[in-house]
């Protein structure tokens, strides 16, 4: 999995609140308006009609944001998930935070403190770089 929730606190919290219908993540990809990221979502089953999901040619976050539009994000029974939105360009939770600023992160790269790799495995086949990798370095 590339999306890790660090910290499930404001999850567990808002989601016990009935007035609440979707955790989600922001993100305003290259200024073209905000959207709804779609690598992590929560959404309570009960708002959403059959037809909320129609196929397009859009991209997924444009297409995910028009979906829920009417049913989630015009009613305003969503809530934003803290220090999760990107600071980059990127539609990406938490890209251009620290790792330990976001409650919830989406990355390519394997954070030694999270996913660590045992030392008798070699890696140098997949990570011909040195192990373990900079945090900071970005596919």
């Amino acid at each position: 999995p590339d999306v890790i929730i660090r910290d499930d606190s404001f999850l567990m919290q808002s989601m016990a609140d009935p007035s609440v219908s979707a955790l989600l993540i922001g993100c305003d990809n290259r200024g073209k308006g905000t959207k709804v990221h779609t690598d992590f979502f929560v959404i309570k089953p009960d708002v959403l009609s059959a037809k909320a999901f129609p196929l397009t040619g859009e991209n997924a976050e444009l297409s995910f944001t028009r979906s829920i539009q009417e049913s989630v994000l015009d009613n305003g029974s969503h809530r934003w998930i803290p220090d999760a939105s990107p600071k980059s360009y990127l539609c990406r939770a938490g890209d251009g935070r620290d790792f330990y600023e976001s409650p919830i992160v989406h990355e390519h790269f394997l954070h030694p403190e999270v996913c660590s790799v045992p030392k008798d495995i070699d890696v140098t086949s997949v990570f011909p770089d040195a192990w373990p990798l900079p945090w900071s370095r970005r596919v």
